[in-house]
């Protein structure tokens, strides 16, 4: 006889409810394992909230030239020059909505609510925004009327070592500004090891840590460095660190998670992994920053929009921002073969 299974009896199936874990549910909206920028960038006290249609930012281009060294009672010889330039970053819009027809507030109420669809389609408007907002940080500018200026925008990639980050693809400058100067540090290792990357990140960390000779103004909060890079690279870095440590005990994977480089870690961006170039980026937020319309961070408005669809009422989410840094000398990008830029 074979066996019975409770699916298997009629009644028992038509009187009784399963465990239907009300008011919870699995997330599978995304590929994404972590995220960077929402949880992370898009935050209070991560972001600044200016007015204005744009920001500027002022730029010392060079020092004073008058500097000599003279015997008693020579005459002086004075000259001055412009020292300073602009640079300007625009706001960027994004919109997004869900909508609900009243109908289905009524239906989805009572004893019959297994999840509160307000909070379902919120929360799959949300995660839509995280994962774009990831998608335009990291990737280069697709419509340069409309998109953001994302990390790829501000430190761009080179195959050349040195100073050499200059303009992204489709641009003569960047924020409206060019100079010598006006570039960050780049390079392209061979292979994740002591010979290649580790020795290029130790020198670009270096050429990249400036540090003005006297008191100035700046815009800088201070020494804020992070070290993003893919899944690829950091597994390679676990393996080199678990290689130079012989008192591991049992664990097979005993240095995951933990590798670090000049004592801050080395963290792992989802969205990277598919960069076949293996980026490993450098960046100071003490002077990469986010900047966010005063008002307008994720500003939430709902309603009924449509003449037609008079029971149907329409959430919106609005964010305008835009990411920018006071000095691309702070950031470096380390890549395999990028082709150049």
């Amino acid at each position: 006889m074979p066996a019975i299974q409770a699916a298997d009896i009629a009644d028992l199936v038509t009187g009784t409810l399963q465990d239907l874990g009300e008011r919870k549910w699995t997330d599978l909206t995304t590929d994404l394992q972590n995220f960077f920028v929402l949880p992370q960038l898009i935050k209070k006290g991560a972001v600044m909230f200016r007015s204005g249609y744009g920001l500027r930012r002022n730029i010392m281009i060079d020092k004073n030239g008058n500097v000599s060294w003279v015997g008693l009672y020579n005459e002086d010889v004075v000259s001055q020059a412009d020292y300073m330039q602009t640079m300007d970053v625009p706001f960027r819009h994004m919109t997004a909505n869900w909508a609900l027809d009243e109908h289905e507030v009524s239906m989805n109420s009572g004893p019959r609510q297994l999840v509160d669809l307000l909070e379902e389609r919120e929360q799959a408007c949300l995660a839509a925004i995280a994962e774009n907002l990831e998608g335009k940080f990291f990737n280069e500018v697709d419509d340069t009327t409309v998109d953001p200026w994302g990390l790829p925008h501000w430190v761009v990639k080179n195959n050349t070592e040195g100073f050499n980050g200059g303009n992204p693809t489709g641009y003569s400058n960047v924020g409206g500004f060019t100079h010598a100067r006006w570039k960050n540090y780049t390079g392209q290792y061979t292979a994740v090891d002591k010979l290649s990357l580790i020795p290029m990140m130790r020198k670009a960390a270096y050429k990249t840590n400036f540090k003005s000779p006297v008191q100035m103004p700046s815009y800088s909060t201070g020494d804020q460095r992070r070290y993003l890079t893919n899944y690829a690279v950091s597994a390679e870095m676990e393996s080199i660190l678990e290689s130079q440590n012989d008192n591991l005990g049992n664990s097979v994977n005993s240095k995951d998670g933990m590798v670090m480089f000049q004592r801050r870690p080395l963290e792992v961006v989802s969205y990277l992994d598919d960069d076949t170039t293996n980026p490993v980026y450098g960046i100071n937020m003490g002077t990469f920053k986010t900047v966010i319309l005063k008002g307008w961070n994720l500003k939430r408005k709902t309603k009924s929009t449509y003449e037609r669809q008079h029971n149907v009422a329409v959430t919106f989410y609005d964010l305008s921002c835009n990411w920018y840094t006071t000095n691309r000398r702070d950031h470096f990008v380390l890549a395999l073969n990028t082709g150049g830029v």
